[in-house]
């Protein structure tokens, strides 16, 4: 599998929600979605948009400790929206989510802690589980 850089992890972040916001676009939140039968495409929206959310968060305030991950698990109070709501809040997500993603490479100083590295001027930007969802960013 290729690795990707920093340019790139931003742009299809921005990129799946666009066609995730394409679908929205005039469905009904209602519809369930086949996949996970027990949600419907608004909760689905929801829990993508509250994952954008929660990383965001997690990255923007360096967390070292648990955030709460109730954006991305409590959807089962939505569903109906109007989608023209969920669309801007999906864009407004992911938009803060890459920016997020890029302000952490260019603020951190380098530390030489295996699995914690974040180098100013990265190249890939990897999220593995032991990083507690914060980003990896590897310099050349």
């Amino acid at each position: 599998m290729p690795r990707w850089d920093l340019d790139r992890y931003r742009a299809e972040i921005l990129t799946q929600t666009d066609l995730l916001r394409d679908l929205l676009a005039g469905a009904d939140p209602t519809v369930h979605v086949p996949t996970c039968p027990e949600w419907n495409l608004g909760q689905l929206a929801r829990h993508v948009g509250g994952a954008h959310r929660w990383v965001e968060t997690i990255v923007r305030t360096r967390a070292t400790e648990p955030v709460s991950d109730a954006l991305v698990n409590d959807v089962f109070g939505y569903g109906d929206e109007d989608t023209a709501v969920l669309d801007a809040w999906l864009a407004d997500g992911a938009r803060r989510l890459a920016d997020a993603f890029a302000d952490a490479c260019r603020r951190t100083p380098e530390r030489g802690q295996r699995g914690t590295d974040i180098r100013p001027h990265p190249k890939r930007v990897m999220c593995r589980p032991e990083s507690r969802g914060r980003p990896i960013c590897e310099g050349a």
